[in-house]
C-alpha cells in the first residue's frame, strides 16, 4: 500500500475537497517524530518501572530494637546476601538457614550500633531503613529526571535497593571512622610502637643501578628454553663472566642486554609494570645477580652495579597512614562497646527462627 493511502490530506481553496499524499520530507519528519515519542515512552517505563518494586518496609515485621530503633526483616536479609557472599565452598554455612539468620543478626545489631554513633554525631540524620528508602527512592526520581532531560547522570540510570544500601552504609561507616579519626584517638606511642613493630613496610626503595638481561618467550622459542637460557645467563654472572660475553654467547637466543636503573622516579612506573621484578630487585645487594624471574612473557636477570640505600619513611611522614590502619583494628572493638551500651530487644518470632 501506498504512502498517500495511509496518510492523505485535505487542500484547501480548490472547492472541490482534493486529497494530496504527503510529501517525502514531511513523511520522514513524522516518521522521525514518531520514533522519538516512542523511545521516550519506552524509556519513561523503565525508569517508572522500579517504582513497582519499591520496598514496604514501614510495613515490615520489626525483628529486634537497638536503643529504640528497629531492625526490619529487609535488613537482616541483606546481611544474609553478603554472608553468602562469603561462604563461597562452604556447603554447611550456604545451608544451614537458622546458623545464617542468627549471624546476620548480629551483623545487623552490630551495624545498627554503628549507625546510631554516627547518628550521635550528626553524621546521619535517620538510622530507619524505611527513611534510607524514601531517600533511595528520591535518587531514583532524580536519576530518572535526569535522563530524561539529557543531565548527567553517573554510573546506571537505576540502581537497585541494595546497591544503593551497600553505599549508604559504606559512606556514613567511613565518616564515622574520619570523624573519631579527627579526634586523634591513638597515643603517640601506640602510633611509635605500630612504627618500628612493621619498620620493614616503611622501608624506601633503594636506588640501583643494574644490568639486565631479558630472554623472551614465545612465538618460535619455547618457555622452557627461554628458562634454560636464563638460568645459564644467571649462573655466568654468578661465576663472574662478563655480562658482554654472556650476551655474545646467547646472541642467536634472542637475548636482551641493558643498563637499567631503579630509584623514586622509577617507582611508580615500575610497580605498574609488575610486582615481581620489583620486589626482587628491591632485595638485591651490591654485585648480586637473581634468578630467572619471570614476567610479562619473559624471564628477567639482574646484575647489581650499585645500591644506595635509602633508609625508611620518617615516623612523622607514616603517622597518617598508621592512624587509619590502628582505627580499621580498633573499629570492631568500638562497635562491641557500642552494642554492650545498648538496649537491645528481640522480638519473639526471631526469637523462635534461632
Amino acid at each position: 500500500m501506498k504512502n498517500k493511502a495511509i496518510y492523505p490530506r485535505t487542500v484547501s481553496g480548490n472547492g472541490k475537497g482534493a486529497r494530496k499524499s504527503i510529501g517525502r520530507p514531511h513523511l520522514r519528519l513524522f516518521a522521525a517524530c514518531l520514533i522519538g515519542v516512542t523511545i521516550v515512552g519506552i524509556l519513561w517505563w523503565n525508569l517508572t518501572g522500579a517504582q513497582a518494586t519499591v520496598s514496604t518496609s514501614d510495613k515490615e515485621e520489626v525483628i529486634a530494637t537497638v536503643d529504640g530503633e528497629s531492625i526490619v526483616e529487609q535488613e537482616l536479609q541483606w546481611q544474609m546476601k553478603k554472608l553468602r557472599s562469603h561462604t563461597d565452598g562452604n556447603l554447611a554455612m550456604k545451608t544451614n538457614l537458622t546458623d545464617n539468620r542468627e549471624q546476620a543478626l548480629k551483623a545487623s545489631i552490630q551495624l545498627k550500633a554503628q549507625l546510631l554513633e554516627a547518628k550521635r554525631r550528626g553524621i546521619v540524620e535517620s538510622v530507619r531503613y524505611a527513611d534510607f528508602v524514601s531517600k533511595w527512592q528520591s535518587e531514583q526520581s532524580r536519576r530518572k529526571d535526569a535522563a530524561l532531560s539529557n543531565g548527567v547522570v553517573y554510573g546506571p540510570i537505576q540502581v537497585e535497593e541494595e546497591q544503593y544500601y551497600d553505599f549508604f552504609v559504606s559512606d556514613i561507616l567511613a565518616k564515622l571512622r574520619d570523624d573519631m579519626l579527627a579526634e586523634k584517638p591513638f597515643a603517640q606511642e601506640d602510633i611509635a610502637a605500630y612504627y618500628n613493630e612493621h619498620l620493614a613496610q616503611y622501608k624506601k626503595p633503594n636506588r640501583l643501578q643494574t644490568n639486565m638481561f631479558v630472554v623472551a618467550f614465545g612465538n618460535d622459542v619455547t618457555k622452557d628454553a627461554a628458562f634454560r637460557t636464563a638460568q645459564a645467563i644467571a649462573d655466568g654472572l654468578k661465576r663472574g663472566e662478563e655480562a658482554e660475553k654472556l650476551l655474545q654467547v646467547n646472541s642467536s637466543k634472542k637475548v636482551v642486554l641493558q643498563q637499567r636503573a631503579f630509584n623514586e622516579q622509577t617507582a611508580k612506573q615500575d610497580t605498574m609494570n609488575g610486582t615481581q621484578v620489583w620486589r626482587s630487585v628491591q632485595t638485591l645487594r651490591e654485585a648480586d645477580v637473581s634468578n630467572p624471574i619471570e614476567e610479562n612473557g619473559s624471564y628477567y636477570i639482574f646484575q647489581c652495579l650499585a645500591l644506595e640505600d635509602t633508609g625508611f619513611l620518617p615516623l612523622e611522614k607514616a603517622s597518617a597512614g598508621i592512624n587509619i590502619v590502628l582505627m580499621e583494628a580498633e573499629f570492631p572493638r568500638m562497635t562491641e562497646r557500642w552494642v554492650k551500651a545498648s538496649t537491645i530487644e528481640l522480638k519473639s518470632s526471631t526469637k523462635q527462627a534461632e
